[in-house]
């Protein structure tokens, strides 16, 4: 029986989505069924159906039996698509993970997520995360605002309440954590109950920045240390798989192809 839901949308993540595909593959401690629900705009630099498909073996051994790939022919708002990939999800599952292409999860995360949810909570998240600048290679710490850290876990039944027509492309974590405040007391009868992560599963997991499509602005947050970025107190190179360091180092051959950005909407075009 499926307990844990994984969401995985994609968009432009030909050069970077092994990045988010293999920290699942390295996923430890799983004595649970899971699924990885993944949506991709079918475009020419999407990895496809194919690339995903190249997974499913390791995806198997950490006990991953289900995976849906969703193929969309128009670019899809993240509000909108992070809904249509919710829908997807097996109504046995109890608690759901936004996972980024770009982002690489802690080895114990699922598992502390799927511990976590074993109690009467609705949020789980951590509120520290390394952020890896492809680009110089620099990294630092943030102390992330509420709802996006890497691997925040949710309740399940909640976010089948989302909206299903907002258009926001852009600070997607704070709607979801807005949405969650509103509906835990519409819908269950009490305030939102939340808990942090308080393992060091943070210092064993990072989001990349150089191949995303979202936040361009962000590499001189990292390299300049400001706007709530610090200095990572561990040695990266260290805490993190010396095969994906090194995969990383190979990918700044391709910052200067990545088609950066999303599409503007044809009435923002007018503007």
């Amino acid at each position: 029986m499926i307990e844990l839901s994984v969401v995985l949308p994609m968009f432009r993540s030909k050069h970077i989505a092994w990045l988010g595909f293999e920290s699942l593959c390295r996923q430890t401690g799983i004595d649970f069924e899971w699924e990885l629900i993944i949506a991709e705009e079918q475009e020419s630099e999407m990895l496809g159906l194919g690339g995903i498909k190249e997974y499913g073996d390791r995806l198997e051994k950490v006990k991953c039996v289900r995976h849906i790939y969703i193929p969309a022919m128009k670019w899809l708002p993240l509000a909108q698509k992070i809904p249509t990939m919710i829908d997807r999800c097996s109504f046995t599952s109890k608690a759901w993970i936004y996972h980024a292409a770009d982002t690489y999860m802690p080895p114990k995360l699922l598992r502390t997520v799927h511990e976590a949810f074993k109690e009467d909570i609705d949020w789980f998240e951590s509120n520290r995360t390394i952020y890896y600048d492809i680009k110089t290679g620099k990294t630092a710490l943030r102390l992330s605002e509420k709802g996006d850290g890497i691997g925040t876990g949710r309740r399940l039944d909640l976010a089948r309440h989302l909206s299903r027509t907002n258009t926001r492309r852009h600070s997607v974590d704070s709607w979801i954590r807005e949405s969650y405040e509103e509906l835990a007391p519409e819908k269950l009868g009490r305030p939102l109950k939340c808990e942090v992560d308080r393992s060091d599963n943070w210092m064993r997991g990072f989001n990349s920045q150089g191949l995303n499509n979202i936040s361009k602005g962000r590499s001189d947050h990292i390299t300049k240390l400001r706007r709530g970025y610090v200095r990572c107190p561990v040695d990266f190179r260290k805490t993190m798989p010396k095969d994906v360091v090194s995969r990383l180092v190979l990918c700044r051959k391709y910052l200067d192809v990545h088609k950066w950005g999303l599409p503007i909407p044809p009435e923002e075009r007018k503007k």
